[in-house]
């Protein structure tokens, strides 16, 4: 009998590919976060960038072409009207192309549906409905998932999972924060009159106003900023004013309009120098992903930010405030006006992150008025 041989390969496991969204305008933010939403739910990185076919066609051509290169497996391209903008991707990669054609005014999302299924033979690209953006991201999930076996179980439990039990897990310490019958000036001007408002744990709000208005002073109070008002503050039925200070910061985190970095690495900005999560973690490459963070770590490394973090982007500077913030897992979120003076790529990541982050309480300042972006909140509060 002859000897058989017996031979060991041993593969290193390969970090899940990335899942790319790309829309041609940051006002399609609206369905293509469903999309995002879908991803982060099966715990897929991913990037959303905002591209057009015929505003910006250099930078949409440059991005498909190097997808592959950055670590991307699949791309999404959400469009309405005309709707080139899948196929001017697909025209420049080989990896999969999905593509969400976008409704319009003009024929309810016809036309940017035959604009992206109708592509010539050698340039696929798989369209799904019309805003159809949650069926974009799980086809996606599907592509990735033929290489990936653990993606692969979680499409599968993902079937058998009652809808109703689908959504992101609230914190299980997030209280719920109470105002009843508040009332507060700054001298001889009244803010607020017998104002009371509640924001429920794990929900979404906005709080809107003129400049002035007392938006951010709202949330102020809560903090303990100032005394002097009447009326009650509750955090999980606890008065705030029986509260100590570091209880009440261990439960809320804040992101100000206005980022400020140390001339650090990034791994010091985004952990405080506390050097947790570890920097080789998981927990730590999450939330880079989270943030859109991770093409940045690549490329600065090490390297110091600079005073005020000059070498880096406004976005990419906010992004980081926001991860510093987070880090900690605070139950709850207060954003105060964090997109202010951010380009519209920057506005839709940030906006992106802040509605999928449904394990904690958000609360966001805003002077943003537009209908279509109050309606995704779950309860708005108006100052004045």
């Amino acid at each position: 009998m002859g000897r058989g041989l017996l031979v060991f390969i041993f593969m290193e496991e390969q970090p899940m590919k990335k899942a790319g969204i790309v829309m041609g305008s940051a006002s399609d933010l609206p369905v293509v976060r469903r999309a995002a939403e879908t991803l982060a739910s099966f715990g897929v990185p991913h990037e959303v960038h905002v591209y057009s076919a015929h505003r910006t066609p250099g930078e949409a051509a440059a991005f498909a072409r190097e997808a592959r290169a950055n670590g991307f497996g699949v791309l999404i391209a959400a469009a309405g009207m005309a709707a080139h903008l899948a196929g001017a991707l697909a025209a420049q990669t080989t990896l999969p192309v999905i593509g969400i054609p976008l409704k319009s005014n003009a024929m309810d999302g016809v036309d940017a549906l035959l604009s992206t299924v109708q592509m010539p033979s050698g340039i696929p690209v798989a369209t799904v409905a019309v805003d159809g953006a949650v069926n974009a991201a799980l086809l996606a999930v599907q592509i990735l998932a033929v290489e990936d076996k653990n993606l692969a179980e979680k499409l599968t439990a993902e079937r058998t999972v009652p809808a109703s039990q689908g959504s992101a897990a609230v914190h299980d310490d997030a209280p719920l924060v109470a105002y009843d019958n508040v009332s507060f000036s700054f001298g001889e001007r009244q803010l607020y009159r017998d104002l009371s408002c509640e924001f429920r744990p794990g929900g979404c709000y906005a709080v809107v106003g003129e400049s002035g208005s007392g938006k951010s002073t709202l949330t102020k109070l809560l903090l303990k900023y100032y005394d002097g008002y009447t009326g009650a503050i509750t955090l999980g039925g606890q008065d705030i004013r029986t509260l100590p200070e570091d209880e009440l910061y261990r439960t809320i985190g804040t992101v100000s309009q206005t980022p400020f970095l140390f001339n650090a690495s990034l791994y010091d900005n985004i952990t405080f120098f506390s050097r947790t999560p570890a920097q080789d973690s998981e927990a730590y490459r999450q939330l880079l992903s989270d943030l859109n963070l991770t093409a940045l770590a690549q490329r600065v490394g090490d390297a110091s930010l600079g005073d005020f973090g000059d070498n880096i982007s406004g976005g990419e500077r906010q992004r980081i405030c926001i991860a510093r913030t987070i880090r900690n897992h605070p139950p709850i979120l207060i954003f105060d006006e964090p997109t202010t003076g951010l380009d519209p790529e920057n506005v839709a990541l940030i906006e992106e992150f802040i509605f999928r982050h449904r394990s904690a309480t958000r609360i966001v300042i805003s002077h943003n008025w537009d209908p279509a972006y109050l309606d995704r909140f779950d309860g708005v509060v108006r100052i004045g």
